[in-house]
C-alpha cells in the first residue's frame, strides 16, 4: 500500500488502521466509536454525492445514507480534523443531499473529497500528494492540495492519453 510505505518514510507516532473489503455498517461505527487518537478519517471506495456504499455482512452493496454516514461518524467530532472521502462525486451536491458538504458541516473539520467520477490511479496519486505535502512538507491542507493538483496536472498535460482516467476533480476546505 502506497499509504503504508509513505507513513513508513515519514516516521513518528502515526498510528493507521485500514478496514479493507467487507466494512459493514457495524464494523465501520465500531471504529469510529472510539475517536481517541482519530486526527484523519479517510474513506475510500464507490461512492456518490448522496452517500457512500459499504457492505452487509452478506458481501452485498450496502449504500449508505449521508444521514446513516453521520450518524455512524458522530462521535469523531471533537477528534478529527480532516475526513478524506476518496469516492465518486463525495463532494456533488444532488439535492439537499451533499455528502462532503454535510459531513465538513456536522463534524466541524475539512474534508476533501472527489467532486466527479475519478480514476483509482489519479484518486490514489491525488491523496498521496496532499498527505505527503501536509506530514512531510508541513502544508495545510489547501496549500497541500494546490501544489498535488498543480503537479498532477502538469503530468496530465504530458500524458495526454491518461485525462479520461484522471479529471481534475478535488475540492477540499475548512467547514462552513
Amino acid at each position: 500500500m502506497a499509504l503504508i510505505r509513505l507513513l513508513e518514510r515519514v516516521g513518528g507516532d502515526i498510528e493507521l488502521r485500514v478496514l479493507q473489503y467487507g466494512t459493514t455498517r457495524e464494523t465501520f461505527r465500531q471504529t469510529c466509536a472510539d475517536p481517541s487518537g482519530r486526527d484523519v478519517v479517510h474513506v475510500s471506495g464507490h461512492g456518490e454525492a448522496a452517500g457512500i456504499i459499504l457492505e452487509t455482512p452478506y458481501s452485498e452493496p450496502d449504500p449508505v445514507s449521508v444521514a446513516d454516514l453521520l450518524g455512524l461518524m458522530l462521535p469523531l467530532r471533537d477528534a478529527v480534523t480532516l475526513v478524506t472521502l476518496s469516492s465518486c462525486e463525495s463532494a456533488a451536491v444532488a439535492g439537499d443531499a451533499g455528502l462532503a458538504r454535510d459531513v465538513a458541516r456536522r463534524l466541524d473539520c475539512s474534508v476533501m473529497a472527489m467532486r466527479f467520477p475519478v480514476g483509482d490511479e489519479f484518486a490514489a496519486d491525488l491523496v498521496l500528494g496532499v498527505y505527503d505535502g501536509m506530514i512531510r512538507g508541513r502544508r495545510e491542507l489547501p496549500v497541500a492540495l494546490g501544489a498535488t493538483l498543480e503537479l498532477l496536472g502538469e503530468q496530465l498535460a504530458r500524458s495526454p492519453s491518461s485525462r479520461s482516467a484522471h479529471p481534475p476533480s478535488s475540492a477540499a476546505g475548512p467547514p462552513p
